[in-house]
């Protein structure tokens, strides 16, 4: 079902910019998609390193950093 809209989509492009306006019209909608595609296109970065590796002092800047920027690094 899924792919068959899909298919529908890309062989009608004003229905894709249709989509496009739509999505961008609704900012709480399109930062969550983005966020979506995001996460699930990209390998964790160099930010979520375990902080059992750190050395001590910068741990406490670490952990700051990962609560600022809302990633949740527990396992």
């Amino acid at each position: 079902m899924l792919l068959a809209l899909k298919k529908f989509v890309i062989r009608h492009p004003s229905i894709k910019r249709w989509l496009g306006r739509a999505i961008t019209s609704m900012p709480t909608l399109d930062l969550w998609l983005r966020n979506r595609i995001t996460v699930s296109l990209y390998t964790p970065s160099a930010l979520q390193v375990d902080a059992r590796h750190l050395p001590e002092e910068a741990r406490p800047i670490q952990e700051a950093l990962m609560a600022r920027l809302n990633i949740d690094d527990t396992p």
